[in-house]
């Protein structure tokens, strides 16, 4: 989402980013789950020009677009266990995922919920898009 970008940009951070698969017709697809863990996003802010000579090596904040236009969704509790020590906020641009918790079918693929189980260390926030699937009239 831009607006994530554009928060990089204000606010002077340095993003390391998860690769995600693309199949042979260039279509993007979902980030293997291999890029969620801790020694390769580490390996990654090592291998980064600028995010390698930071002073605080650890991650502030995993933004992840939890829903994307194509359908891709991720296992949000997974991504939570994995990653709750390892990153103090985890972010889920769930922009087209705002259904998610009114039917079982998506019960791991929200971010937070009335039931779910809380994060011990992260913070873990979720935000949605009105004018994509909630009560917005335009795109």
């Amino acid at each position: 989402h831009k607006s994530n970008l554009h928060a990089i940009m204000m606010t002077g951070a340095i993003p390391v980013f998860l690769m995600p698969t693309r199949n042979h017709f260039g279509i993007i697809g979902p980030i293997p789950k291999s890029e969620f863990e801790p020694e390769t996003i580490a390996r990654k802010i090592a291998d980064h020009p600028f995010a390698s000579k930071a002073k605080n090596k650890k991650p502030r904040i995993l933004t992840i677009t939890q829903g994307t236009y194509d359908g891709v969704l991720y296992n949000a509790e997974m991504i939570k266990n994995m990653l709750s020590t390892e990153i103090d906020t985890l972010h889920f641009d769930e922009a087209w995922l705002p259904h998610a918790s009114f039917h079982p079918f998506y019960e791991n693929m929200h971010a937070i919920g009335h039931g779910r189980p809380r994060s011990k260390d992260a913070l873990v926030y979720a935000t949605q898009s009105t004018h994509k699937l909630l009560a917005g009239l335009s795109q």
